[in-house]
């Protein structure tokens, strides 16, 4: 009785270490795809599940499972065939038996987590899995977005009115009379 217990107790144990120690977040996007040469895709980082367990999901019900995607060490990424809105969408990341009750989610656009990534942007978290949403210069598809550098935000500084060149300077004339 004593050793069944001890084993219960270990393998509680170990379960609650292994659900604690999981993550798994949509962690960058890109979302100006316009050829299948050059997708939208999602990247998810995790540690500690079976990300063949999960899917994406957008607001208008594309969904894409995360089992045929690339995987990088703790990055998987699954392109998506144009599916995101260049204006504007949601994310859904949720397990593939509970499809409308999504474990992460980001929003983009108008009244979103973050603005509208340009053509040549991604957005990402500017730390992996857990940092806020920014927009990245170089997409950093499949690996970390630790050593990313986000956009500079635009900033308005006044502009120096232009000085005058010598041909636009008003001309100075003098005249002086010498008398004896």
């Amino acid at each position: 009785m004593k050793t069944k217990l001890l084993i219960l107790t270990i393998l509680l144990l170990l379960t609650a270490k292994t659900v604690s120690a999981a993550t798994i977040k949509i962690n960058e996007f890109y979302a100006a795809g316009s050829t299948t040469s050059n997708p939208d895709w999602v990247e998810i980082y995790y540690s500690g599940v079976d990300i063949t367990l999960y899917q994406l999901k957008d607001a208008a019900g594309n969904t894409k499972n995360l089992s045929g995607g690339s995987y990088n060490g703790n990055f998987a990424t699954v392109d998506w065939s144009n599916r995101l809105n260049n204006d504007g969408d949601t994310i859904k990341l949720a397990l593939i038996i509970t499809p409308d009750s999504p474990i992460d989610q980001v929003t983009y656009g108008g009244s979103g987590d973050i603005s509208v990534p340009n053509s040549q942007q991604s957005a990402g978290r500017s730390t992996d899995g857990t940092g806020g949403w920014v927009l990245f210069s170089i997409p950093t598809k499949g690996y970390t977005n630790n050593t990313s550098l986000p956009t500079p935000t635009p900033t308005i500084t006044p502009t120096p009115s232009p000085t005058p060149t010598p041909s636009s300077a008003p001309k100075l004339t003098s005249s002086f009379t010498i008398s004896n």
